[in-house]
């Protein structure tokens, strides 16, 4: 009796074991028993598709990288020459004409006007003084 009960132990212990060890366990490319060859190469396309954009948005913004700076480096120039042209003097110098008169016209003094009442002014207190003593 004691050699049936280990014949049945035995017996369970196969029994328990699975006689396919990687039937469990999905193979590669399959999902449910369903072959997936076709999805992984269309992922595997969208993703050399992907990279390739990328790649090219890079050197795209690599590329309007380098212009802006060198537009930034040109009017930058520009700039510099009008400043330095003698339109431009004569331009600064007959707006701040004209912006003398519209003060003027409006009976607003100017820095100018400013400075000198002052001048007057401290002369003025400097008279005063001498005269007080």
């Amino acid at each position: 009796m004691a050699r049936r009960r280990m014949k049945s132990a035995k017996r369970t212990h196969k029994r328990t074991r699975s006689p396919h060890p990687r039937k469990g366990t999905p193979q590669k490319g399959l999902l449910l028993g369903m072959d997936l060859g076709p999805f992984e190469t269309a992922i595997d396309r969208m993703e050399a598709q992907a990279s390739r954009a990328y790649k090219e948005a890079r050197k795209h913004w690599d590329q309007s990288d380098l212009l802006m700076k060198s537009a930034r480096k040109n009017l930058e120039g520009v700039l510099r020459l009008v400043q330095k042209s003698p339109l431009m003097r004569q331009t600064k110098n007959l707006a701040a004409a004209k912006t003398n008169q519209i003060l003027s016209t409006f009976n607003i003094p100017t820095k100018r006007d400013v400075k000198n009442l002052s001048h007057r002014v401290s002369r003025l207190e400097k008279r005063l003084h001498h005269l007080a003593r």
